[in-house]
């Protein structure tokens, strides 16, 4: 290959990616990455989105309820996700 580069993909000089880099991003749909332990809360927010994604993806053509309830759950959780996130900085920037 042109310029060195070995024929395998990876990151750094080794060319070879070891199983943790490669679990750690679906690894973090589920888990906290401050401790590394299982997310309830993560873990069944993404299982209620798949669960929801797939039944919207399967349904030939989807009546306007189930738009409103898939757009519901996603939209819903995501802004609801924001705006914890904000309260808890506003919260830890006001207590320093």
């Amino acid at each position: 290959m042109a310029g060195g580069q070995s024929g395998s993909w990876g990151a750094g000089g080794g060319g070879r990616v070891s199983i943790k880099t490669i679990l750690k991003w679906p690894l973090g749909l589920i888990t906290n990455p401050g401790t590394g332990a299982i997310s309830h809360s993560k873990l069944w927010a993404n299982v209620a989105a798949a669960t929801g994604t797939y039944k919207f993806v399967v349904e030939p053509a989807p009546p306007y309820e189930v738009w409103i309830a898939y757009l519901g759950l996603v939209g819903g959780y995501a802004v609801a996700r924001r705006w914890i996130a904000a309260k808890q900085q506003e919260k830890e920037t006001n207590d320093a």
